[in-house]
């Protein structure tokens, strides 16, 4: 916050204590706690009840232009719907919702509307926060500003005024969870399994299909020909320690970057067994493996990006469009070698 602005919030802080509300001349003043002051805290039911979360606020490239997150719960989890649909971050959802439990409005800094341009309260600098329940019921919404000594600046819909909340310590309002891009946002994680509960693997490639089996233990190996041919009778260098290493790679699987709905007709995950490849991962008393298909490399086209990164889905999330790093993908595009002991 410019130093002009903190001497403004001060010098009216003092104004309020020593000559009191009533002598106000056109700065903000500080008024002593009332038993009056809105509150924005929700309740843990209502935090619990909570479907929809709307954050809008100036775009970070274009601050003339203003960018809305939507968050909705469904019958599978929190979804990011807007402005793309992707599976949001449980993690990320359930911290803003922590965070909207524990907001205290400490004081009231005006009772007017003068100062909301000058600290970031106006309709297009402040960052708008929505929560509904069902119905839809708004159960908190408040516009932030600029931050302070005297705390975060907000004013609320239905109040008039220049409000301040608690933003320092663990009860305090905490600025960075309403202020994610849209990446942020993203559930990174593409699925999750425990190593010992896999019976079979198979992967399927232009350099042919391998198929792995746990027996007793140890790790059976057959592969087949790229063309479609007979079944390789042996494959007297496999490794199955190898096959333990990408297990250890893909049973929490995480993606390094995101796609757009737009660039999934490009990406080859849709074919992927021609322009990447598909890993299937059986999991006992499962009917359904876990389906991965990796597709054509993924352009650098973010900050983000890792050179030699691919394009990936899996089966069961239709929104989902992924950037694997080439050593996680390297599994899926693997030929017999990479199966094998070392000469």
């Amino acid at each position: 916050m410019a130093a002009g602005a903190r001497r403004t919030l001060w010098i009216a802080a003092a104004v309020a204590v020593i000559v009191g509300p009533g002598c106000r001349r056109g700065a903000p003043s500080s008024v002593a706690l009332p038993p009056e002051l809105p509150r924005l805290a929700l309740s843990p039911a209502q935090a619990a009840a909570v479907v929809r979360l709307a954050l809008s606020r100036p775009d970070d490239d274009d601050p003339t232009r203003r960018t809305t997150i939507v968050l909705e719960r469904g019958g599978d989890g929190w979804r990011l719907t807007a402005p793309l649909r992707a599976r949001a971050s449980a993690d990320n959802v359930a911290a803003l919702l922590a965070n909207l439990q524990q907001l205290q409005v400490s004081r009231r800094l005006d009772p007017g509307t003068g100062f909301y341009d000058r600290y970031g309260l106006s309709e297009g600098k402040a960052l708008h926060v929505v929560a509904e329940t069902a119905g839809p019921q708004r159960v908190a919404e408040f516009f932030a500003g600029q931050s302070s000594e005297q705390g975060q600046l907000i004013r609320l819909p239905d109040a008039p005024g220049l409000f301040a909340l608690v933003n320092e310590g663990p009860r305090g309002y905490q600025g960075f969870l309403y202020t994610r891009d849209p990446r942020g946002w993203r559930e990174p994680t593409l699925w999750s399994f425990d190593e010992a509960d896999v019976a079979a693997i198979e992967i399927a490639n232009p350099h042919g299909r391998f198929n792995f089996t746990r027996r007793d233990g140890r790790w059976e190996a057959r592969r087949e020909r790229p063309d479609g041919g007979s079944t390789l009778a042996t494959w007297p260098r496999f490794d199955g320690h190898r096959v333990d290493e990408l297990l250890h790679a893909y049973h929490a699987l995480a993606a390094d970057d995101f796609g757009g709905a737009h660039e999934r007709a490009g990406a080859g995950v849709d074919g992927a067994e021609t322009t990447g490849g598909v890993v299937r991962v059986h999991l006992r008393d499962t009917p359904k493996p876990l389906v991965l298909r990796v597709g054509r490399l993924a352009p650098p086209g973010s900050r983000f990006a890792i050179p030699g990164g691919r394009w990936a889905a899996v089966d069961g999330d239709a929104d989902g469009l992924y950037v694997l790093s080439p050593w996680t993908a390297r599994w899926a595009t693997a030929d017999a070698r990479m199966f094998e002991r070392a000469p």
